[in-house]
C-alpha cells in the first residue's frame, strides 16, 4: 500500500476541518446523538419544562430524555400543547412560532403557532401533536 495516494476527502470532512477552525462543530457533531424529535424516551409523569420557562405567548423547544426534542406553546387563551417538531415534509426541525407562525427554516412550510395545522407548503399535513398537562408549574407528558 505505499506509493499509494490517501484516498480524496468527503465534503462533510472538508466542512467539518473547517467549521472546527471557525470554532463550531454544529455540522460534525459533539460526541453525542443527534437530536430526533419527539419524546425520546420520556415516559408519562416526566416532566418536561417549567410553566414559567414559556413565554406568555409562544413556545421553545424543550430537550426530553432519550435524545428527544418537543415544541411547546402557550396559546393566548394560556392552552398549552407539544409538537413534535419534525417537519411533515423532511422531517428538519421547525422554529418555536414567533408571531403565531411556526416555520421549517428548510424549506419554507408554515404552520399554525397554537395548533401545529399546516398553512403553507410543502407540507402536507399538520405537526404532530404530543399528549401534555399542565400540574401546577410543571408540564409533563401524558
Amino acid at each position: 500500500m505505499s506509493g499509494m495516494p490517501p484516498p480524496p476527502l468527503s465534503r462533510r470532512t472538508v466542512l467539518c476541518g473547517l467549521l472546527a477552525l471557525a470554532g463550531t462543530a454544529a455540522a460534525c457533531g459533539n460526541g453525542k446523538p443527534p437530536r430526533t424529535g419527539g419524546t425520546g424516551t420520556a415516559k408519562p409523569g416526566a416532566e418536561l419544562a417549567r410553566l414559567s420557562a414559556l413565554p406568555a405567548t409562544g413556545g421553545a423547544l424543550v430537550e426530553t430524555e432519550g435524545n428527544g426534542i418537543l415544541l411547546i406553546v402557550r396559546t393566548k387563551d394560556g392552552a398549552v400543547r407539544a409538537f413534535d417538531p419534525r417537519c411533515p415534509h423532511r422531517g428538519n426541525l421547525v422554529s418555536p412560532p414567533v408571531g403565531g407562525v411556526i416555520d421549517c427554516p428548510t424549506h419554507g412550510s408554515l404552520f399554525d403557532g397554537e395548533t401545529g395545522e399546516v398553512s403553507k407548503g410543502p407540507a402536507k399535513t399538520g405537526l404532530v401533536q404530543i399528549p401534555v398537562k399542565v400540574d401546577g408549574e410543571r408540564i409533563v407528558l401524558i
